[in-house]
């Protein structure tokens, strides 16, 4: 694994794109990310690379791009930003930070699921409706998180588990440059703490081995600690953190 600079550049970047935005800008070293507000990954900037304009003029162009969009202007921090001090700086400026979130990562094992997953390359209606429900989305953001499946460059799998013609878990992976990600594991309420979440897992990181990969990565929020024992019990570990700040 590379050093911990080079780990949150590296995985950044592959979640830029297994992740896609529908439209992005990049303005001396910041990337802002805009999706029709479907998820703040997506519609947040993002300043990880190095820049040279003066930053309170940068935050001023992120604040009217933003505006423009009818999105309100979210920042996706990580020990990476730059310039140095911007944390601080935006904290001066009325950005409040929310939502510690953890990048875990793993190097993939050899587990074989039990209970096989239906894979597809674009999710179908049912599969997004169901997402969408059980995550906690507006059912009118179908439209967007098809066109993103469909941009998204990465091999790729959205994948479901069903019981007797119930969707119980859903999850989707992404494949590049011998990483999978891990997104939108999602199981249904009443059959959760029922081993699907652990078999979905299983089938994403199956996925992942079948096209070359050998490391995993995911993002969880810290407060969901079903996920975090998950994740432990299949080898994940902490590689950094990233957290939002808005007004």
């Amino acid at each position: 694994m590379p050093n911990t600079q080079d780990m949150i550049q590296k995985i950044e970047e592959l979640s830029f794109n297994a992740m896609p935005a529908l439209k992005q800008i990049m303005y001396d070293g910041w990337l802002l990310r805009f999706a029709g507000g479907y998820t703040r990954r997506a519609n947040s900037v993002n300043p990880i690379y190095h820049s040279s304009i003066e930053t309170l003029s940068k935050i001023k162009y992120c604040e009217q791009s933003y505006k423009r969009e009818n999105l309100p202007l979210i920042f996706k921090m990580t020990e990476l930003v730059h310039p140095m001090g911007f944390d601080q700086l935006l904290a001066e400026q009325g950005y409040k930070r929310s939502d510690y979130v953890s990048v875990q990562a793993a190097d993939i094992a050899g587990i074989r699921p039990d209970i096989e997953a239906e894979e597809m390359v674009v999710p179908d209606d049912k599969w997004v409706e169901e997402y969408l429900k059980m995550a906690g989305y507006d059912i009118k953001l179908l439209k967007t998180v098809q066109i993103l499946a469909a941009e998204t460059i990465p091999e790729k799998a959205f994948m479901r588990i069903t019981v007797k013609g119930e969707t119980v878990a859903v999850g989707y992976a992404a494949v590049e440059d011998g990483f999978t990600g891990i997104y939108d594991l999602v199981v249904t309420e009443k059959y959760r703490q029922k081993g699907y979440g652990r078999q979905m897992m299983f089938n994403l990181l199956e996925f992942g081995r079948r096209n070359n990969a050998k490391n995993a990565y995911l993002q969880v929020i810290e407060t969901n600690k079903p996920a975090l024992a998950l994740y432990s019990s299949l080898g994940f570990k902490e590689a950094y953190k990233y957290w939002y700040r808005s007004k």
